[in-house]
């Protein structure tokens, strides 16, 4: 299969197996030979992809909000209210928001309390969270299965997502026509052009096989945003240490067998503090490990 970016041919790259849940498959992942993009070498559907999320995948479970997870969801916390700060600078006090891959509707709870907005969730699991009580409308759908209207949405954000897809081409194109004209994706992803990629090799939080699909670069994932329609691509600076902290992590575990239900260590957290300059000043120059990144539907001619 040719690159969806760059239509050129890839090289196999390397086999990654899951170094946090075990899930017993080793993805053997191809790099395009011209833009750098990294894929599996076969490419899942969604009903193979939801098979890649345990019961206990650490987002869905109790654990997230226990022990060490509750001092990382509270890092989580204050992550996704700078990004509600920086959606409603974009796109003002009011509008439709739709968070694809929203889990437990963290972020829209973070949103909700700056202006008047229709929030709209949706995922491939469900968490057994009460949307309705917290006034976001949820479906359990692939987003491209839902039909939602074109020129909708003022904002759509996908944390951790565009990674996790099977064509992100496809994808982003049903992202623009969504979107109302002059309305913003607001996304974050692993950069495979970073340090601690190159530091943490296989056991990197970036793979984090075989639930990503594809992993970018600053480069190729601009190039990506560009041809499927976006304009004005930026990529501002991050605090987000989270792909040390489980590359770390990912190593310290890596002769251990597999826990009973899966909780982060107790050091996470302090890593992703410990990080998080580190992080801030590697965005700067496109080289950490997680990347956020900004692009707009052009506005009706």
């Amino acid at each position: 299969m040719r690159c969806i970016i760059c239509n050129s041919n890839s090289s196999m790259y390397d086999c990654i197996r899951d170094y946090e849940y075990r899930i017993p498959h080793c993805i053997t992942l191809h790099r395009c030979d011209t833009c750098g993009s990294i894929r599996h070498g076969a490419i899942p559907n969604y009903e193979s992809i939801a098979r890649f999320y345990p019961d206990d995948y650490f987002i869905h479970n109790a654990s997230f909000r226990e022990g060490s997870g509750r001092l990382f969801s509270k890092l989580k916390d204050i992550l996704y209210g700078m990004k509600a700060k920086r959606v409603v600078k974009y796109i003002g006090k009011s509008g439709n928001i739709l968070d694809i891959g929203c889990a437990n509707g963290a972020f829209l709870k973070s949103v909700r309390g700056l202006g008047e907005y229709n929030l709209y969730g949706l995922d491939i699991k469900d968490t057994g969270i009460d949307f309705k009580k917290e006034s976001i409308t949820f479906r359990k759908v692939a987003f491209e299965d839902m039909l939602y209207p074109y020129d909708y949405f003022n904002a759509i954000v996908l944390d951790n997502l565009i990674e996790h897809v099977p064509n992100p081409s496809i994808f982003l194109k049903k992202v623009l026509k969504v979107l109302k004209p002059g309305g913003y994706v607001f996304g974050t992803t692993p950069n495979f052009n970073s340090i601690d990629r190159i530091m943490f090799g296989k056991y990197w939080g970036g793979f984090h096989m075989p639930r990503h699909i594809y992993i970018f670069n600053h480069g190729n994932l601009e190039v990506l945003l560009r041809k499927t329609g976006f304009e004005k691509v930026r990529f501002p600076v991050t605090l987000n240490a989270g792909s040390w902290a489980v590359g770390v992590q990912n190593y310290c575990r890596r002769n251990k067998p597999r826990q009973k239900k899966y909780r982060r260590s107790l050091y996470f957290p302090i890593i992703g503090i410990g990080f998080a300059p580190i992080a801030f000043i590697g965005s700067m120059f496109n080289i950490n490990g997680v990347m956020d990144f900004i692009a707009r539907k052009p506005e009706s001619k």
